[in-house]
């Protein structure tokens, strides 16, 4: 009963911290659990060739592309807020596809991206603040691919268990459990993904850990 009154007391703490704080709230502490807010800025819903648009995948020229600098004329942007990557393929192909950056705290992340013999979207495990480099390695077929961003948003903390006890997109209760994956040993696989898309505004995420 005291645990479940001190998890009250936490929750009530940070409502009201909430309608006073533009940023993150550091925490509210107890005996057993951290409570905080994490906010993460205003972002765009899910944009398919926000990075690339119909980069070139063939067998003869391995693709690069990069933010500055040489393979620098197809990248188009970095992500607005530190989030996930879609890429996208034109047709079935084969090839291998690597991103380089930075994660939310700055730190140089990779990811690999495997289509074997596949069209089908796919999204990165970990959220990218600024995609600094992209190589691929394709066999077959010329196709063409997209890159843009995924509705996946990255937290700033790494996470053992699933800390969210809600959020809110444009300041509105989500009435739907978002989607949460964690890790505690990377900080760029700790994502958040709501029921309802960014659409271009503020996310507040009520944790306890």
């Amino acid at each position: 009963m005291r645990r479940l009154i001190a998890v009250l007391l936490v929750l009530m703490a940070l409502m009201g911290a909430a309608l006073a704080a533009s940023s993150d709230v550091a925490g509210v502490y107890n005996k057993n659990t951290v409570g905080a807010i994490i906010t993460i800025p205003a972002a765009e819903t899910s944009d398919v060739d926000q990075l690339v648009n119909d980069a070139s995948l063939n067998s003869t020229t391995k693709l690069l592309i990069r933010s500055t600098g040489v393979g620098s004329s197809n990248f188009l942007d970095d992500p607005d807020v530190p989030r996930c990557l879609i890429a996208t393929p034109s047709d079935v192909v084969s090839t291998d596809i690597k991103f380089t950056g930075t994660d939310i705290a700055g730190a140089v992340i990779t990811e690999n991206l495997t289509f074997a013999a596949s069209s089908t979207a796919q999204t990165t495990t970990k959220a990218f603040m600024n995609v600094t480099r992209i190589d691929a390695t394709t066999s077959g077929t010329t196709r063409t691919v997209d890159i843009g961003t995924a509705d996946k948003l990255a937290l700033n903390k790494k996470f053992a268990v699933n800390p969210v006890v809600y959020c809110s997109v444009n300041g509105a209760r989500e009435a739907t459990a978002p989607a949460v994956t964690v890790s505690s040993t990377v900080l760029a696989q700790n994502t958040i993904d709501t029921a309802t898309v960014p659409g271009g505004h503020v996310t507040k995420v009520w944790v306890l850990y």
